[in-house]
């Protein structure tokens, strides 16, 4: 990449070290110092880091769900953790195409739950929460907090459901 200095040299744009441009929330989208190490980051409209890259070489990126919740990262030395947005909606398109059971209480014992279930058990098995950056562990905890509220809730549904049938039997 480019670095925005030799632009602004380029152009005779006058500047001084540091170079430092933030997005509107004031956080920073791009550096760069006078020893010739500069740092871009593009972030979601939440403001959770997407992509990170340096004048080292170094990069790494993070995918997540509609909700938030992290799904994949990446990182220039090799490191992966999680399951790539592809794959998790491939996934999804083949869970999509099987017919669900005709009971309402069946369709959502075999769906809803067994899906909650499957990202939490994931969540807290992930050794590598260990050595995770924050963004990540941060965003994990998040994760099992929105799907334990959403376990509860169906919970509760359920025993409602249940007390209904027991009155009109």
């Amino acid at each position: 990449m480019k670095k925005l200095s030799d632009t602004y040299k380029e152009l005779g744009i006058a500047f001084s070290f540091p170079i430092e441009i933030k997005d509107d929330n004031d956080r920073v989208t791009y550096y760069e110092d006078s020893d010739d190490y500069w740092e871009r980051f593009e972030r979601d409209a939440e403001g959770r880091p997407t992509y990170h890259e340096n004048s080292n070489d170094y990069w790494e990126k993070w995918e997540r769900d509609a909700d938030g919740c992290f799904l994949y990262y990446e990182d220039s030395t090799g490191v992966k953790k999680g399951t790539p947005k592809s794959i998790t909606n491939n996934q999804a398109t083949m869970k999509n195409t099987l017919k669900p059971l005709p009971s309402f209480l069946a369709n959502m014992i075999d769906k809803r739950t067994e899906k909650q279930i499957k990202r939490l058990f994931a969540v807290v098995t992930d050794d590598s929460l260990m050595d995770a950056d924050f963004e990540y562990v941060k965003a994990a905890i998040a994760c099992v907090r929105n799907e334990c509220n959403q376990i509860e809730a169906y919970m509760e549904e359920m025993d409602k459901l249940a007390s209904e049938m027991d009155e009109n039997e």
